[in-house]
Order: structure tokens, then C-alpha cells, then sequence
């Protein structure tokens, strides 16, 4: 037999034969094997199972931007994290309830776009806080319009900020950077990924004085974190406990720093007599002597001490050294 040759021509005979007079094996081979369907069509959902380094990220960025919020507000809100969650993109878009500011940034350097929707309860309060107000304002949903230029300006200041704390808190997983590509008002104009295609959701509720709360939810394509699937698994693997623990740790810390103290300081404590006392009236004068330095009390506890003065003509405490302790 010729080794360029498939089959011998005793072989071809045979089978030629067998063919001819229907003796041969019609009923096909492997024929007790179980098989498992699988459509093309759908997702890698390997992803879902190391969300968990999307969740470190997006704890990062809720405390960086607290503190961007800070300055723009002129006070601290409370800022809560929702989980992650995973749903098809045309029912995350029908799902958008309006008046809403929806963004798109491009990823860099992943394939893709990412959303950021906007309350814009943080949109008018912002504006509101910017030029002196008390942050007191608060959409409705009959009020549907387009936004000013100066909404619009507001909105790009904080978009500027949000991109800029996410690069911060994409650092120890890979270099991200955001670029401001459009807005829109109507979310059925947006399109970051495919009617069925999912998407990864992540939503951050704010807290702001007199009781207005706003929401604004980072959206990312699932397709686009495919590429960065073993870095975000070596994120999660890589020391899982610790990163639990710090996770832990860092929460309790921002609930501790949200804690309210009473500050105060006694200027003197003179001492009178009950006659003294029962002759108080009008217009009477009680001389005091004040000390070269004021304990300042957080709490009952002396912590600090402290020379007393005027500034900008209210009084003030000058904290010089912290109080040793008797």
C-alpha cells in the first residue's frame, strides 16, 4: 500500500461491497455518548464568579469621591454602595427612570464604553451649594427638560471627578483611563452594547442634608472586562482575606468618622457664696481669671489644650499641644 494513499484498493472493495448489498454499519458509531447542548451565541458567565475585585474598586471610589463631593457640596454626604449586579442592556435602559443626565466615556485601552447616569437631585444640589445656597432641591418626575449650559457645566465638573477618582481606584488592577465622549437625556438613544448583551451595574446612593438623596451607577459592558478576566481573578486570589479584612476595616473606619463629637472648653470656674448668689442682680460684674492655656473637652475628655483669642472677630481656641494627662 502506498503511504499516500488513504485506503488500500482491497479496502475500497470491501467497503464498495458493503454498500452495495446494505450490510453496512448504517446505525453510526458512539452512539451511547451523552451530549450537552451549547449555544454560540451566548456569554463567557465566567466573569460573574470575580466580581469580587469590581466590588474593591468600587469601594475605592465610593470613599474618593466623598471627598470630591465634600468640596462641591461644602459638607460630608453619606455615600452607600449597592452590590453588583448583572442584567441585559435593553432591560437596564427600560428600566432608567427620568429626568436622568446619562454620559458615555470610552475605556482606555479596553474595547468599549462605559455609562454614567447621573440623579440629578446631586446635579441641582451642587449648583445650589456652588453659589451659597442650602442644598435643599430636589426633582421631580414632571419636570423633564434639558439641562442648561450651567447644569451642563456642573455635570462636566463632576464627571471630570468621577473619571478622576476611578483611575485612582483602577490603580491596582490595571491603568483605566476615562474619556468624555457624549451625553444625552432620553435613554433610548444610548447604546454601549447590544439589546441582550449584559452589562455590569454598580449604583451609589447619596445622602445629602435636608434628607435629598441622589443616585449615580457606573455601567460597564460585560464584554469590555473580559479582556482583564485573569487580572481581576489574581486580584481576588491573590490574598482574598486580607483584602476582606481591610475591606472591613476601612468601613467601620468611615462609620466611626461619621460619628458627631461635642467639643468644648471652659474659660474659667469661679466660685461664689450662697449670699453672693442671692444678691445677684442686674449689671453685676464678676471678675474671672483665665489660665495661659484652655483644655479643649471632646466628649467629657480633655484631649487638647488650647490659648483662647478672636478671629475674624468670633471667639476662637488656638490648639497648641496635646493635654497630658494628670
Amino acid at each position: 500500500m502506498n503511504r499516500n494513499e488513504l485506503l488500500s484498493e482491497e479496502e475500497i472493495d470491501a467497503l464498495v461491497s458493503n454498500t452495495g448489498e446494505g450490510t453496512g454499519n448504517i446505525g453510526g458509531y458512539n452512539t451511547d455518548i451523552s451530549v450537552e447542548s451549547y449555544d454560540l451565541t451566548l456569554e463567557d458567565s465566567t466573569l460573574t464568579s470575580q466580581l469580587g475585585a469590581l466590588e474593591m474598586v468600587c469601594d475605592r471610589f465610593s470613599r474618593l469621591f466623598r471627598t470630591t463631593l465634600v468640596g462641591m457640596l461644602r459638607y460630608q454626604p453619606k455615600i452607600k454602595v449597592s452590590e453588583l449586579r448583572v442584567e441585559a442592556f435593553g432591560d437596564y435602559r427600560n428600566a432608567i427612570k427620568l429626568p436622568v443626565s446619562i454620559n458615555i466615556a470610552r475605556l482606555r485601552p479596553l474595547r468599549g464604553n462605559a455609562l454614567f447616569v447621573i440623579d440629578p437631585n446631586l446635579i441641582f444640589n451642587t449648583l445650589e451649594s456652588f453659589f451659597g445656597g442650602q442644598g435643599n432641591t430636589a426633582s421631580g418626575s414632571d419636570n423633564f427638560r434639558e439641562f442648561t449650559p450651567t447644569e451642563t457645566r456642573v455635570i462636566e465638573m463632576l464627571l471630570q471627578d468621577m473619571f478622576k477618582d476611578l483611575v485612582e481606584s483602577w490603580k491596582p488592577i490595571c491603568e483605566i483611563n476615562f474619556e468624555y465622549l457624549s451625553s444625552e437625556v432620553n435613554p433610548q438613544f444610548v447604546t454601549i452594547a447590544e439589546e441582550h448583551d449584559p452589562v455590569i451595574i454598580k449604583r451609589f446612593s447619596i445622602e445629602m442634608m435636608n434628607e435629598v438623596t441622589a443616585t449615580v451607577e457606573v455601567v460597564y459592558p460585560f464584554a469590555t472586562m473580559k479582556p482583564i478576566k485573569d487580572l481581576l481573578k489574581k486580584q481576588v486570589s491573590g490574598n482574598s482575606t486580607d483584602e476582606r479584612d481591610m475591606a472591613w476595616h476601612q468601613k467601620l473606619f468611615d462609620a466611626i468618622c461619621d460619628v458627631d463629637l461635642e467639643i468644648r472648653s471652659n474659660i474659667a470656674h469661679p466660685k461664689i457664696t450662697l449670699y453672693e448668689l442671692v444678691n445677684f442682680k442686674e449689671d453685676l460684674i464678676i471678675p474671672i481669671k483665665v489660665g495661659d492655656t484652655l483644655p479643649l473637652v471632646i466628649e467629657g475628655v480633655p484631649v487638647f489644650d488650647g490659648l483662647y483669642g478672636t478671629t475674624n472677630g468670633h471667639a476662637a481656641i488656638k490648639v497648641l499641644k496635646t493635654h497630658e494627662q494628670e
